[in-house]
């Protein structure tokens, strides 16, 4: 008797599937989702990790790198940009598979708080153990646990708008694509810095407890969002039907265009952090670290999206319009504020008949981009051309001296470039096209 009802009891406690606990469609509302705060401020901590962690890797392994006796067992510059760039692979392959498991077995929740764990184990790997095991392991779980976020947050944000509030899904990715530059600009500048006066440990451990953070304020939105369930039947069909395959060979011309400029943008973090290693970093009257100048790049895309895409001052998330405004600021503790709009550029050279399309800002951008590639390399053709000495001891005996950022350079040193060249070239590198 005791065992049965012991049986019936925890039959009665049983959990209800993930499809029964959750909302599985958008609410019929006009105001901005609830858990939209919640998957901004994961996509902000989990851009903070990546990118504080991607930013000193080179550097990492090129000075910092131990056996396991405690002992320097650093790389060569050739060697950690294999490693390096071997990593930046996986972390866009992996999410093939990410998208896969996502939309077939788990669905795009249960995917990215799964795979986060993940990821955090490969930051504490990274953070505990200095020795190349674990800079493997590390960043194969990283690598792994990107899989699962890159292709499903953004995914998540999407399926929380039904047709009511689909006027402000475009505000929504806008503070989401802000909350990346926040994130990559803020730990660009902090974990070099932690490398260069705290170590490794410390330097990998913030951008494992920003993961860590990240994870938590994902899963503790899990009752506000809307959980899509996965479907393999249905994504099969639409993925193999005609106008599913029709849609992907359209893709795959524009796909290609991509793989060029992020390999191309994926050496800002490599190269031109060992070039930058060689360079005059005094610049605004600051000596830089050499992983620092990445930063640029983030704080022009957050100074430049409002100038070119217009922005609204004085309305938290956006404009929120309809019978929901008041009470969406009422939720969040806000009073509304008179509204102030800033005209981007855009809008402005639409006014005078030029159509300003998003596949022509992508073609402007690669442009851009291809244009800012020149300009590290004439550097380096101008170091090359006056005999600049690359080894590591020579680099050390003119570290005090100063260039003029043309044709300076102390006296057996070569020249000694200003890093205000980099500075230049970030100018011209857009990240995405948002």
């Amino acid at each position: 008797m005791l065992l049965r009802a012991t049986s019936t009891r925890s039959e009665d406690v049983t959990r209800p599937p993930l499809a029964q606990r959750y909302r599985s469609s958008p609410l019929a509302s006009p105001e901005m989702p609830t858990g939209i705060t919640n998957i901004i401020s994961n996509e902000a901590a989990e851009r903070f990790s990546f990118y504080g962690m991607k930013c000193i890797l080179v550097v990492f392994m090129t000075s910092h790198l131990r056996d396991a006796q405690r002992q320097p067992a650093y790389l060569s510059e050739k060697v950690a940009l294999v490693y390096y760039h071997s990593f930046t692979s996986a972390v866009y392959l992996t999410p093939l598979g990410g998208a896969l498991l996502a939309e077939a077995v788990l669905g795009k929740y249960r995917t990215v708080v799964y795979l986060s764990l993940v990821y955090c184990g490969g930051h504490l790997a990274l953070a505990i153990d200095e020795t190349r095991t674990g800079l493997f392991v590390g960043l194969a779980l990283v690598a792994l646990g990107s899989g699962g976020i890159k292709p499903c947050v953004s995914a998540v944000l999407g399926d929380q708008f039904g047709e009511l509030n689909q006027h402000l899904v475009s505000t929504a990715f806008g503070y989401f694509y802000l909350a990346i530059n926040l994130g990559a600009f803020t730990s660009t500048l902090l974990t070099p810095y932690l490398l260069e006066h705290a170590g490794s440990h410390a330097a990998f451990g913030v951008p494992g407890i920003a993961m860590a953070l990240a994870t938590l304020a994902f899963w503790s939105g899990r009752h506000k969002y809307t959980h899509v369930p996965p479907n393999a039947s249905r994504f099969l069909r639409s993925t193999c039907s005609p106008e599913g395959a029709r849609a992907l060979c359209k893709l795959i011309g524009l796909f290609g265009f991509f793989a060029v400029y992020w390999s191309l943008y994926d050496q800002s973090g490599s190269a031109w952090v060992l070039q930058a290693e060689k360079l005059d970093r005094r610049f605004l009257g600051v000596e830089w670290l050499p992983s620092q100048i990445g930063a640029i790049n983030p704080l022009l895309i957050l100074t430049l999206v409002p100038l070119l895409h217009g922005a609204d001052f004085g309305t938290p998330l956006g404009a929120v319009s309809g019978v929901g405004r008041s009470a969406f600021f009422a939720r969040l503790g806000l009073v509304p504020r008179r509204r102030v709009r800033l005209v981007g550029l855009y809008e402005l050279v639409a006014r005078h008949g030029v159509r300003v399309t998003p596949l022509r800002k992508i073609g402007c951008g690669l442009v851009l981009c291809a244009c800012s590639f020149l300009i590290p390399l004439q550097v380096e053709v101008w170091m090359e051309a006056s005999g600049y000495n690359h080894s590591a001891a020579a680099l050390a005996e003119c570290n005090g001296a100063v260039g003029d950022g043309g044709g300076g350079g102390a006296r057996g040193c070569g020249l000694r470039p200003s890093i205000a060249w980099q500075v230049v070239a970030f100018d011209h590198v857009p990240t995405d096209c948002p």
